[in-house]
């Protein structure tokens, strides 16, 4: 029988949208994704935008948020200037947990909006620095309605700090009281601790007598298993089963018991 081969034609390539098309319909994206919280696809979607208009700020911005949004400091650092976004420069740092570098710039005596000082808080809190993270969180409380979304996280962050701030006044105290810890005088009574050079000295185990029991009978399985291979009535001959290493049950020349296979007839 003769085959008849078709031969189809490719189809030509669709020319490209013009960027007067293309831009409003890739921000349309980007906004339906950033509203969905899509936000490795919004990535993507403002860098193609970024390809066709690299000089807007508000891409660039968008690109930061996107990536600090995903975790991803290193990239974000690398695409800030700091003179421009100096606030997402030093928020990347603290993430990094360069607590240093964060802190030159929040210090900084132009840096007085709210972010600045919800960020410098949070460097004090982990700085160790608990009453000034206190001080600074009841400000940002006082001028905030008691229904908004910034008003539980901050509650949040000052119930933290408070909680640190007082087990580090006199918490850890009662916990030091609740430990079953000996005098003073008797501390001072008990040996000091090895030296670093220290050697244990040999033990000598000729005297030490171990139970062989268990060792014992482990063997005796050993040799009775290679006797019986290695015996002239054992069959030289036999194939090495290729599934040995397999469970019984999940091998292909495995069969149900009667009895289970007529349980299983009767379940259906």
């Amino acid at each position: 029988m003769i085959e008849k081969t078709v031969k189809y034609k490719k189809s030509a390539p669709k020319p490209e949208n013009d960027s007067s098309v293309r831009i409003p319909a890739l921000f349309k994206s980007l906004y339906q994704q950033i509203l969905n919280s899509h936000y490795q696809n919004a990535l993507k979607t403002t860098n193609k935008l970024l390809r066709l208009d690299n000089r807007s700020d508000e891409l660039i911005k968008t690109r930061i948020f996107l990536l600090l949004q995903l975790d991803c400091f290193d990239l974000a650092l690398d695409s800030l200037q700091q003179s421009k976004f100096s606030f997402e420069w030093a928020y990347s740092e603290y993430r990094r947990k360069n607590e240093k570098a964060a802190e030159n710039v929040v210090e900084n005596p132009s840096n007085t909006s709210r972010k600045w000082l919800i960020l410098k808080a949070q460097l004090l809190y982990r700085q160790g620095d608990y009453q000034g993270a206190v001080d600074l969180y009841q400000s940002l409380l006082s001028d905030l309605s008691g229904d908004s979304e910034e008003y539980a996280d901050i509650s949040t962050n000052l119930k933290a700090s408070k909680e640190c701030l007082d087990f580090h006044k006199h918490g850890y105290i009662d916990a030091m009281e609740t430990l079953d810890i000996p005098p003073l005088d008797v501390l001072e009574k008990n040996p000091g601790p090895f030296p670093e050079n220290y050697k244990a000295p040999a033990v000598d185990i000729s005297s030490v007598t171990v139970s062989h029991g268990k060792s014992t009978k482990l063997n005796k399985q050993k040799k009775k298993r290679i006797h019986a291979m290695h015996s002239k009535h054992a069959n030289k001959n036999t194939p090495i089963d290729p599934e040995r290493w397999i469970p019984m049950r999940e091998r292909s020349y495995y069969r149900k018991p009667r009895q289970q296979m007529s349980i299983n007839h009767k379940r259906r």
